[in-house]
């Protein structure tokens, strides 16, 4: 088994799901420091392990979507994949961590920036308190090998809420539910024609007229659901207009997924996805994540939603909003992408329509010059999360000549 591997399945015994990352991050600054780095944390949980003069940043986020029994991950080595039985694997972003760890066991000139809550709206990101050193920064949170990503989506996420009528009911409950639906990045995926588990149930209910007592879907806005589950009563159909019919036509009649395709780089321009949606004591708190690779329409997407949503009575919070990276190419860009034709024997520029915190760091370091690459890495932030073992190798042979290339640099 190849020391990448070997690294991921050990980082992969330590908590690293948003918003618990401790463990990892203590981990991190132990593991920098036992190779001899200079390491600085901040608040926000960022970790900067760092020499005299890097030539490059690599950098990489570790906490990860956590989907199904990640407490108890069952990790298979099989057929050249690597996966979890029963839950999101985390090779996004974990596999670059690991290709990280192999790179600080012998590599000088770079510097390593392992940012926080990442997934979760690129807190760490926008929140970092710490200053790379070099001019260039290798952002490995990409899941398409042989492509050379120079810009991406922004985004933004909604939190609407409702005080919804009382009903006392004493009616005979039932418990139902829509679970094990594929899931899948809100981003990358928006476009797969995905059930969404939120909606699938809610059509259900209006199909048999219930009163929804409580509703609990979805496990982050930046995920499409693969489960919901509700507890309802449909003995008195005719209270169906009044208690559940009005806030389930505004959800249904909502225009969840792509909003406009890119034209260019052929892929979706902007789009939003109904991530999670909790109704529980007469209040109800639904959470969308729209994204867009024009700051512009983001902005104007952006007033359309909460303009949807507060036509209809409902109060809207828009927070965790980050920049679209504005597609470059440059000098380093070029290095990077004649990096990945030597290994791969061809290599484009892309942009993402998902979240790289390259956008946002390049307004921090507007000196220094910004690229992203990864390996093949398929369905992440849902339990059909799989990574290819050779497609990792050669990435991390791409960035090793990358590295190699700089050094040659006068």
């Amino acid at each position: 088994m190849s020391a990448i591997i070997e690294n991921f399945l050990k980082i992969s015994e330590i908590s690293r799901c948003s918003y618990h990352t401790k463990p990892m991050q203590d981990f991190l600054v132990y593991y920098s420091k036992m190779f001899g780095y200079e390491v600085e944390t901040d608040e926000s949980g960022n970790v900067l392990a760092t020499t005299k003069n890097p030539k490059l940043t690599l950098q990489a986020h570790y906490d990860m979507v956590c989907v199904g029994d990640v407490a108890n991950m069952q990790i298979e080595v099989k057929n050249g994949r690597i996966y979890s039985k029963n839950s999101s694997l985390g090779a996004d972003n974990g596999m670059a961590i690991a290709m990280m760890m192999e790179f600080m066991k012998s590599r000088e000139n770079v510097e390593f920036l392992f940012t926080n809550n990442e997934e979760v709206g690129l807190i760490g990101a926008i929140h970092l308190d710490l200053k790379i050193r070099s001019d260039k920064v290798l952002n490995l949170d990409s899941e398409e090998e042989g492509l050379v990503f120079i810009g991406c989506a922004g985004g933004v996420d909604f939190n609407i809420t409702k005080d919804l009528k009382s009903y006392n009911y004493k009616d005979e409950v039932s418990k139902i539910s829509v679970s094990n639906l594929p899931g899948g990045h809100s981003g990358v995926d928006i476009d797969k024609d995905i059930d969404n588990a939120i909606l699938k149930l809610l059509q259900r209910v209006k199909r048999e007229k219930s009163i929804i007592h409580s509703f609990e879907g979805g496990v982050a806005t930046n995920a499409i659901p693969a489960n919901a589950k509700a507890i309802v009563s449909n003995s008195y159909i005719k209270k169906y207009d009044e208690y559940s019919k009005e806030f389930i036509d505004d959800i249904l009649s909502y225009h969840n997924g792509v909003l406009e395709r890119n034209n260019r780089f052929k892929v979706v321009e902007t789009s939003n996805n109904i991530g999670l949606l909790k109704i529980a004591n007469n209040k109800l708190n639904l959470q969308i994540s729209l994204r867009s690779l024009d700051n512009t329409k983001l902005d104007k997407a952006s007033i359309s939603i909460a303009n949807y949503w507060r036509d209809r009575g409902y109060s809207v919070q828009m927070h965790d909003k980050y920049p679209a990276w504005k597609p470059e190419m440059n000098e380093f860009t070029n290095m990077v992408k004649q990096s990945l034709e030597k290994e791969f024997h061809k290599s484009k520029e892309m942009v993402i329509h998902a979240g790289l915190e390259c956008g946002i760091l390049a307004k921090k370091f507007p000196h220094a010059k910004f690229a992203s690459i990864g390996p093949n890495i398929y369905n992440p932030h849902s339990v059909r999360e799989i990574a290819e073992i050779e497609s990792i190798e050669k990435t991390f042979k791409c960035v090793k000549d990358i590295i190699d290339r700089l050094g040659w640099e006068s």
